[in-house]
C-alpha cells in the first residue's frame, strides 16, 4: 500500500487536483512501487522563492522542487519508503501551461511526474541521464492519456473548449495581433527569411529603377509573396513537429524536409520570373 498526501496550500481551488491524484497512482502503478510514501504540496510563487532561496540558495521562483528523504538514516519506517516532499508552484503551471502552448493539466503533471522521478533518483545533470529521465517522464504522460498535441489558440483557450463567438473589433484586432506574432517569431527563428526580405527589397528597388510595366509589378510581387508564405507555412510546420515530439523520427524528418522542399521550389519559381523580368531590362542598358 502506498501513502501519497495531495496538499493544496494554494490561494484558490485547483481544478485539475483529482487528475492530478489519478495520474500519481497511475506512475506509481506503471512505475511498480509499493509502500511508498510521499507528499505533494501545492504552492505559489512567493512560498517557493523562499524555500529556493533558503534551501538551495537561489534567490527567484521555480516550477518545482523536491527534498528526497530516502537515503536520510535519520527518517527510517520499517517496510515502508519514505521518498519525501514535492513542492510545486501553481503560478509557475499557469505561465508554463500559457508558454508552452499546453493546458494547465499537462504542466500539473508533468511538474508532478518530475519530481517523483527525482525523489526516485532519477537526474537531468547529465545528459546521457536526462535523456533518460526525460522519456521516462513522456512515456508516463502519453500513456494515461495527456499528450503534447493541443495547440493555444485566442485568449488561452484550447480547441476542445472553443465556441462559436460573435465577431466582434476586439477580436478583430485581436487576430491582427496573433499574425504579426507569428511574423515575429519566424523572424527571430529563421534566418532565411530575413533573407528572402532583403532580396525583395532588392527586387522592389530594381522595379522602380527599371520603371517595370504593371503586369511586370503583378509578376514580381506575387512571386515575393509566394516566397514569403512558403516560408511562414515551413516555419509553422517545423514548430508543430517540434511540439508533438522532441525525438528523433524518420516521419518528422519527412515532414520538415517537404516542407524546406516547397521553399525550394518557390524560391526557383520566384527567381525565373525575375529572371524574365529583369534580364531584358539589364541587357537594354548595353545596347
Amino acid at each position: 500500500m502506498n501513502y501519497v498526501e495531495v496538499i493544496n496550500n494554494y490561494k484558490d481551488d485547483i481544478k485539475d487536483m483529482d487528475t492530478l491524484k489519478s495520474f500519481i497512482d497511475f506512475c506509481l502503478k506503471s512505475l511498480k512501487l509499493k509502500n511508498v510514501l510521499f507528499n505533494v504540496i501545492i504552492i505559489d510563487n512567493e512560498e517557493i522563492h523562499k524555500i529556493n532561496k533558503d534551501y538551495r540558495g537561489v534567490d527567484r521562483p521555480t516550477d518545482v522542487i523536491t527534498f528526497a528523504l530516502e537515503d536520510n538514516k535519520d527518517v527510517d519506517i520499517p517496510d515502508l519508503r519514505v521518498l519525501g516532499d514535492i513542492y510545486i508552484s501553481y503560478d509557475k503551471v499557469i505561465s508554463q501551461a500559457k508558454e508552452y502552448g499546453h493546458s494547465e493539466k499537462r504542466e500539473l503533471c508533468f511538474l508532478a511526474v518530475h519530481g517523483i522521478l527525482h525523489l526516485l533518483g532519477y537526474d537531468h545533470m547529465v545528459k546521457e541521464e536526462e535523456e533518460k529521465m526525460f522519456k521516462l517522464q513522456k512515456e508516463l504522460l502519453n500513456s494515461y492519456g495527456i499528450k503534447k498535441v493541443k495547440v493555444e489558440i485566442s485568449r488561452g483557450k484550447y480547441v476542445e473548449e472553443q465556441g462559436f463567438k460573435k465577431i466582434g473589433l476586439k477580436r478583430v484586432l485581436m487576430s491582427f495581433k496573433y499574425s504579426f506574432d507569428g511574423l515575429k517569431y519566424a523572424y527571430l527563428h529563421e534566418q532565411s527569411l530575413l533573407l528572402h526580405v532583403i532580396v525583395m527589397a532588392i527586387i522592389i528597388a530594381c522595379g522602380f529603377g527599371f520603371h517595370i510595366t504593371p503586369i511586370q509589378w503583378v509578376i514580381t510581387l506575387v512571386m515575393g509573396a509566394l516566397i514569403l508564405v512558403t516560408e511562414l507555412f515551413n516555419t509553422s510546420i517545423e514548430a508543430v513537429v517540434d511540439m508533438v515530439t522532441d525525438e528523433f523520427h524518420p516521419l518528422a524528418k519527412v515532414a520538415k524536409d517537404t516542407a524546406s522542399a516547397a521553399c525550394f521550389i518557390a524560391d526557383m519559381m520566384a527567381t525565373g520570373m525575375w529572371l524574365v523580368v529583369f534580364v531584358p531590362k539589364i541587357m537594354a542598358m548595353f545596347r
